[in-house]
């Protein structure tokens, strides 16, 4: 287990193992997948949250995860009152919430990349994808555009923050998410039917070592890349790149969009989860 967290470590995409909202979204995909033809589809999100508290109880928490399980809660609670959810709104709600409940997560480094990369996701990433759109096609654009949203927030603090950033982080993240992804759907489901079909573990087998394989020389590949120094140019430029993106984009959203200056949209800060009407 050490040797595989020092891999991932050095691929710079430690990330990928810690407890939080991608881990959530991965099961709450197979729980969703599993039970939408046996649920009426008014009642799934009532049973996803069941769900959500029951995983959270048994795995245990970490500021990073209750974020995701505060974000999930409010997007319910919004849909039970007739609200169009806006993660825009949500997210810095469920800051607050978690701040005044557990004021010590301010000085947690799970805390503040958590939100500081869905805040990059939330408030970047249509931006970006909309720009990829016009050079790539198919699922690439928001792929990158939304991976790129997550690291260009996140960069300015790792830097300074731990002296090192690892680039290829990007790049190994994208290849390695659906693995991990099939790998935890294939763990789940063995879990649930091994006790009735004990030859499923040999069957399914060579597939998890395929899985096992590919996610291993990814890592192996990307960690004989050598990260950026913060005290070095290259981690230097790199800082600087990363706030220009966010800055420009702020400023693109704001001149073109005519965002957050439009007279009609302030009245839809009353709602603090959304907008009003349907959800």
């Amino acid at each position: 287990a050490g040797e595989i967290k020092e891999l991932f470590r050095k691929a710079g995409v430690s990330h990928l193992l810690a407890l939080s909202g991608l881990h959530r979204g991965i099961v709450a995909a197979l729980v969703l997948l599993l039970l939408r033809p046996m649920v009426p589809r008014k009642y799934i999100e009532y049973v996803l949250l069941l769900f959500l508290f029951c995983y959270s109880w048994i795995i245990g928490l970490n500021f990073s995860f209750i974020r995701s399980v505060l974000m999930f809660s409010l997007f319910c609670l919004a849909g039970a009152m007739r609200i169009k959810p806006s993660p825009g709104k949500i997210l810095p709600l469920a800051a607050l919430i978690q701040i005044l409940l557990w004021p010590a997560c301010i000085r947690s480094w799970s805390f503040i990349l958590s939100y500081s990369a869905m805040g990059g996701i939330i408030y970047l990433s249509r931006r970006w994808t909309f720009w990829f759109k016009r050079v790539l096609s198919g699922p690439l654009a928001p792929v990158i555009g939304i991976s790129l949203s997550a690291q260009a927030v996140v960069i300015p603090l790792i830097l300074p923050g731990f002296g090192s950033f690892q680039p290829i982080g990007f790049l190994a993240g994208i290849l390695l998410t659906p693995l991990i992804t099939l790998s935890i759907w294939f763990g789940i489901i063995l879990l649930l039917l091994s006790p009735f079909f004990p030859a499923l573990p040999g069957m399914c087998g060579p597939a998890l070592e395929l899985i096992y394989r590919c996610i291993q020389i990814i890592l192996t590949s990307s960690g004989k890349i050598p990260p950026l120094q913060w005290d070095r140019a290259g981690g230097k430029l790199l800082f600087i790149l990363a706030l220009s993106a966010i800055v420009m984009t702020g400023i693109t959203v704001i001149i073109k969009d005519g965002k957050f200056v439009r007279p009609d949209t302030q009245t839809k800060l009353r709602f603090p989860l959304g907008d009003s009407g349907p959800a």
